[in-house]
């Protein structure tokens, strides 16, 4: 059961959140999204990052799988890294990312985020829709903000 009506609608996202039944626990839980938004280095780039906070109140841990969105002609997982001389670079991530039981993912500038390349962004729409694909919840479909990265 969604916490909002239309679950198959797009939804302008602060605070979303998605209710699923865990049988073989017999409890309710829920995975909540939060601060939800994609930031561009510069206006009309065709590359951005995603970033958000995935809560998550259940007993078991969840797998983000994929992230997609049409806007994006790809779409992938990465972690920001430091190497020993201290260059900083992007590392791929194959496989999801892990919403550890009653904790949070968070990807934030500097850590796990999403990246979405090759970006169509329409003329005057400052938002994207993007689907969370989990492995034991069902999607979120979430509209969000497109925000420039501040100087």
């Amino acid at each position: 059961m969604a916490c909002v009506s239309g679950a198959n609608r797009p939804i302008s996202v602060m605070f979303v959140c998605l209710w699923l039944t865990m049988p073989s626990l017999g409890n309710t839980c829920a995975l909540s999204v939060e601060d939800a938004y994609i930031q561009l280095a510069f206006p009309n780039a065709r590359v951005g990052a995603l970033y958000l906070q995935i809560q998550n109140s259940c007993p078991a841990s969840d797998q983000l799988m994929i992230v997609r969105s049409h806007a994006a002609s790809k779409v992938e997982f990465h972690q920001t890294v430091q190497s020993d001389n201290g260059v900083m670079s992007m590392v791929k991530i194959d496989g999801g990312l892990t919403i550890p039981p009653m904790s949070e993912l968070k990807l934030a500038p500097g850590g796990f985020h999403v990246m979405l390349m090759g970006l169509e962004l329409p003329k005057n729409n400052h938002h994207v829709e993007v689907t969370l694909d989990f492995d034991q919840a069902d999607d979120i479909v979430l509209t969000l903000p497109v925000r420039l990265k501040p100087r």
